[in-house]
């Protein structure tokens, strides 16, 4: 054997190893960036970004339990960018939430109109039956001014648990519970939605800063369309298209009809819309998004509890328009559906003249 070509095919290993480590490092960080703006840019506008919008973002930080024992071995000196990777993962990609609005109201002048807060709660509760009494010590525990549920509830269990003093409405697939006076009603009628689910429905309600509009919402799902891609692969492609352009049709419709609204409005439900969608900045962006504002963490509320699927994703929402601050937001424990009930603090800041 020639001794001299011995160190020669090791050095060119390494040499090789070295290169790959860089690549490795290098190239997860282009595919995360890659992702996040795709899901910024083209979230719910190309069937490809939809198909990303609603995929497990668990699978993203899997990579570096490979990435970063080979560049802490090979190229230590790119342990900075494979560090930044993970938290851009783990940050933005993820969609971690840190309450930037609750520590600025924190830290600045108190501008809350003295009333009282309105503490909202909504949750799918799904088909399959809830945890027992799971919901009914949430209730208990946070005592919610506003309840809203979403798809197959028990409406006799709803008004024995709540009792007497809590005035209790319900269209197909939507039910809201209040304490609040309720002094008008308003259904939506804009969008075509089967015979079970009420896409949206207005109540007004007098509060002690005076009225407001609640509109509990259900939005059409992206189901079907994700179906048709996993079943049919490229095939599927006019599947998802179609189903995305009804979605898109019925939240802009929802929210022009929410624009002639005269009252300080809060929208809450099952919007089946994460808050990287282009059809939610479009239609939403004006509100603010409780969780987002004042919640801490990931907030999924989608996916924790579905058998044999471990992912998350936050697609119910508590949003906020003008007249309201929002003092806390948090996702609640496990009820037995397949979303996590949503709640939050909204704090009036001037009284909601009409």
């Amino acid at each position: 054997m020639n001794r001299a070509a011995a160190p020669a095919g090791a050095a060119t290993r390494r040499g090789v190893v070295w290169r790959l480590a860089g690549w490795l490092a290098w190239a997860y960080a282009a595919g995360v960036i890659t992702a996040w703006l795709a899901l910024r840019v083209g979230g719910d506008r190309w069937w490809w970004t939809t198909v990303l919008l609603f995929a497990p973002r668990w699978v993203w930080p899997l990579p570096l339990a490979v990435i970063l024992p080979v560049v802490l071995l090979w190229r230590r000196r790119l342990t900075w960018l494979v560090a930044l990777s993970a938290l851009w993962v783990a940050w933005p990609l993820m969609g971690f939430c840190v309450p930037w609005q609750r520590i600025a109201s924190a830290v600045a002048s108190d501008d809350a109109g003295g009333y009282p807060p309105v503490r909202v709660l909504t949750c799918n509760v799904g088909l399959a039956p809830l945890a027992p009494g799971a919901l009914a010590t949430l209730i208990a525990d946070e005592r919610p001014d506003i309840i809203t549920l979403q798809e197959k509830f028990d409406e006799e269990g709803m008004r024995q648990l709540l009792g007497p003093n809590w005035q209790i409405e319900v269209t197909p697939g939507i039910l809201v519970a209040t304490q609040f006076p309720i002094v008008r009603r308003k259904l939506f009628t804009g969008s075509k939605a089967a015979s079970w689910r009420t896409v949206a429905i207005d109540y007004r309600m007098e509060t002690p800063s005076g009225p407001i509009d609640f509109v509990a919402v259900h939005l059409y799902t992206p189901r079907k369309g994700l179906e048709a891609i996993k079943d049919r692969r490229l095939a599927g492609i006019e599947g998802m298209r179609a189903n995305r352009a009804r979605r898109d049709r019925e939240s802009a419709e929802l929210r022009r009809w929410v624009d002639v609204l005269e009252g300080s409005v809060i929208v809450a439900g099952d919007m089946n819309l994460p808050h990287e969608s282009s059809i939610f900045r479009r239609d939403w962006s004006a509100f603010s998004d409780a969780f987002a504002a004042a919640g801490w963490g990931y907030g999924y509320t989608y996916g924790y509890t579905t058998s044999g699927n471990w992912y998350g994703i936050r697609i119910d929402h508590i949003l906020a328009g003008a007249g309201f601050r929002v003092e806390r937001a948090w996702v609640g424990p496990h009820v037995g559906s397949d979303h996590r009930p949503v709640l939050a603090v909204l704090e009036p800041t001037a009284a909601n003249g009409i």
